[in-house]
């Protein structure tokens, strides 16, 4: 299932707050960008 760049619902697909999820992306060095292209720092 696609959350097409969505946080909130990809954090319900994996069944925890988007807040979480925000920051276990972060803290595996990957940043979505307004351009809706996946980075990785």
């Amino acid at each position: 299932m696609s959350a097409d760049y969505n946080w909130a619902k990809a954090a319900r697909t994996l069944q925890t707050d988007r807040a979480n999820l925000i920051r276990l992306s972060k803290r595996l060095g990957l940043s979505v960008t307004k351009r809706h292209t996946l980075s990785r720092d």
